[in-house]
C-alpha cells in the first residue's frame, strides 16, 4: 500500500514544521510527499521556490516527490531556461497531470525535466482517454512509470459517489494502473472553503480512522492513499500505520461496573484475532477460543440482554466454551451462560466488521462512561 502526504504552498509559512511532519510520516510508513505548483493564488516563481525548499526536506527523509501541475504553468516553466533547470534539479519522481497538456509539452517534460513517472487523473478521464494518454506517454519513452490519482473535492457536495469511484478504479486496474485516493482531515483544512479534501463525498467530515477502514475493501495491494489536508497529527499517523502497515486496531470499550479483574485481563491484556467464519450474530475471538480449551473458570454473573456492540464472555455454564469472548453484531436475548464484559461504540463494532476478514488484530482499552 502506497502512503502519500500533501504539503502545499500556503499563505502561512509552515516550513518550520516540515521536519517533524515528515519524520512522523516516514516512521508511519509514508514513502511520498505530494505538492502542487499550479495554484492561482501564488506566482510560478513563488511556487518553484517553495518546491525547492520542500524538495530538500523530502530528500532528507528519503521519500519520493509527486508534483501536481497543469498545462499553463508547465509552459511558464518550459519557456524559461532558468526555471526549467531549477525544476529539473528537484528531480521530481512523479508528475500528476492535471489538465492542458499537449503532446509537445509531454515530450519536453520527459526530455528536459527528466521526469519518468506520470500519474493520470483517475476521476476525470474515461477509459478511452486513459488509454490514449498512456499510449502517448509510452510512445515518447517506453520506460515511463504510469499510475493514477483521483481528484480531491474542496467544495461540499461535489465529491465522487462510491459506484462511480469503483467503476473508475476498475478501469484503471484493468489498464495496470495503481490508484491513489485522497483522504481528508477534520482539522487544519485547506482554504478558502475549509471543508476538507476528500475524493469520496461520504468521507467529508468523518474521522480519519473510520475513513481508512472504509477504504480497505476498495483498494488493491498496489493502490494507495493521499492525506490531502496537510497538517496530520501524530495520533493520525499512528492510525494510518496501524491500519495499513500493522493491520491492527486499538478500540475503546466501556466496561461493566461488576466486571471482575480476570475478565478484564482476558479482554484488555491480550491482542485478539477474530475467527474468519463469523456469522451475522457474533464476531468470535480466536485468541480467547484457543485459551478456552484449558477450561478457564469464569463465574456466572447476572445475565443481561446483549445489544449490538456488546462484548461477552462464556461462563462455566457453557462448559468447554468457558472463557470464549464474543462481540455482538445483532441484539440477542439474555443467556445465563454468558457474562457481559462491556460495550463497544457503533463506530468500533462497524470497524471490526469491515476489517476482521482482512487478517486484523485488535487491542482494547478501557474508556470511562
Amino acid at each position: 500500500m502506497k502512503l502519500s502526504l500533501a504539503v502545499n504552498p500556503n499563505a502561512i509559512d509552515r516550513s518550520s514544521t516540515w521536519d517533524s511532519l515528515l519524520e512522523n510520516a516516514k516512521a508511519a510508513g509514508f514513502s511520498e510527499v505530494f505538492t502542487s505548483i499550479h495554484l492561482p493564488e501564488f506566482t510560478i516563481e513563488e511556487q518553484i521556490g517553495l518546491l525547492e525548499k520542500l524538495n530538500a526536506k523530502v530528500k532528507k527523509y528519503q521519500m519520493e516527490l509527486c508534483v501536481d501541475l497543469g498545462g499553463p504553468q508547465i509552459r511558464e516553466i518550459l519557456n524559461d531556461a532558468k526555471r526549467t533547470k531549477r525544476v529539473r534539479d528537484t528531480k521530481i519522481d512523479t508528475l500528476r497531470m492535471d489538465f492542458g497538456f499537449t503532446p509537445e509539452d509531454l515530450k519536453q517534460i520527459i526530455e528536459e525535466l527528466k521526469i519518468k513517472g506520470f500519474s493520470l487523473n483517475a476521476s476525470m478521464l474515461s477509459e478511452e482517454k486513459l488509454v490514449y494518454r498512456s499510449n502517448l506517454l509510452k510512445s515518447i519513452d517506453a520506460n515511463v512509470r504510469l499510475s493514477a490519482c483521483h481528484n480531491y473535492y474542496p467544495r461540499p457536495e461535489t465529491g465522487l459517489d462510491v459506484p462511480f469511484y469503483l467503476a473508475q478504479n476498475k478501469i484503471c486496474h484493468r489498464l495496470g494502473l495503481a490508484v491513489m485516493t485522497c483522504v481528508p482531515l477534520t482539522h487544519d483544512q485547506r482554504g478558502p472553503i475549509y471543508a476538507g479534501l476528500p475524493t469520496l463525498e461520504k468521507h467529508r467530515g468523518k474521522n480519519l480512522k473510520e475513513i481508512l477502514v472504509d477504504l480497505l475493501p476498495y483498494l488493491q495491494e498496489d493502490d494507495g492513499i493521499l492525506l490531502a489536508d496537510e497538517n496530520c497529527q501524530p495520533q493520525e499517523f499512528e492510525w494510518v500505520k496501524e491500519i495499513f502497515v500493522e493491520r491492527e486496531l486499538t478500540l475503546p470499550v466501556v466496561l461493566e461496573a461488576d466486571c471482575p479483574k480476570y475478565e478484564r485481563d482476558l479482554l484488555l491484556a491480550k491482542r485478539h484475532i477474530l475467527r474468519y467464519d463469523a456469522n451475522d450474530l457474533l464476531l468470535r475471538s480466536l485468541t480467547s477460543r484457543a485459551m478456552s480449551q484449558y477450561a478457564l473458570p469464569i463465574t456466572p454473573r447476572v445475565s443481561q440482554k446483549r445489544s449490538r456492540g456488546a462484548v461477552t464472555i462464556d461462563n462455566n455454564d457453557y462448559q468447554r466454551y468457558s472463557g470464549e469472548i464474543q462481540f455482538v453484531r445483532r441484539p440477542l436475548p439474555k443467556d445465563k451462560r454468558v457474562n457481559l464484559i462491556g460495550t463497544l461504540s457503533e463506530a468500533s463494532i462497524s470497524m471490526m466488521e469491515k476489517t476482521f476478514q482482512h487478517g486484523f488484530h485488535y487491542r482494547f482499552k478501557e474508556e470511562k462512561k
